[in-house]
């Protein structure tokens, strides 16, 4: 007798101004599932299933899409979104509902919360190794340039302790309006 595939609800931007991103985010999943159950899947030869729905780059249907996944269509957890602040008010539905959120996009840090799991880079990963390297390499005075959200903000912050921290210098720095990222 086949066993019941494990569902897990994908709620990502498939359309709108963060498409690119969630696509490739969803081409990930969908390779991963690919593999493990071409190998005869987990615990005992249970396939991974996909739930996709599009969030559309809006927060409001975030939350409805995080909402449907785990109450309609019985997701064990949801992977997504591309976004600090979609990921934040999806933290709450899942709380909530105590399914665990997915978040595997390059992010600011400092989230920390029950049914939360990132499994990706903070800006420390980056500015710790590139900084130094960087001063010693080209120069110790850095002009910081970013998008006007969150993870561009926390970067610049992150790199301007790093760089005051190893006697070097930031001139000024820029945020430039962003459409959608917040």
């Amino acid at each position: 007798m086949k066993k019941p595939p494990i569902r897990i609800g994908v709620v990502l931007p498939l359309s709108g101004d963060e498409e690119l991103f969630g696509s490739q985010g969803l081409q990930g999943a969908r390779m991963a599932v690919a593999e493990v159950n071409a190998s005869g899947g987990v615990l005992g030869g249970r396939n991974f299933e996909l739930v996709i729905e599009d969030e559309k780059t809006d927060l409001k249907t975030a939350i409805e899409k995080t909402e449907k996944v785990i109450l309609q269509d019985k997701v064990i957890a949801v992977m997504g979104p591309t976004s600090s602040a979609h990921r934040d008010a999806m933290v709450e539905v899942v709380t909530r509902h105590k399914t665990p959120l997915l978040y595997g996009v390059d992010y600011e840090g400092g989230a920390c919360y029950r049914y939360l799991f990132c499994y990706s880079p903070i800006p420390d990963h980056y500015v710790k190794p590139l900084i130094p390297y960087l001063m010693e390499d080209y120069g110790k005075t850095f002009y910081l340039l970013g998008a006007d959200y969150v993870w561009p903000i926390k970067m610049s912050e992150a790199i301007r302790v790093a760089v005051v921290q190893l006697g070097g210098r930031v001139a000024g720095g820029d945020y430039l309006a962003s459409r959608s990222r917040t």
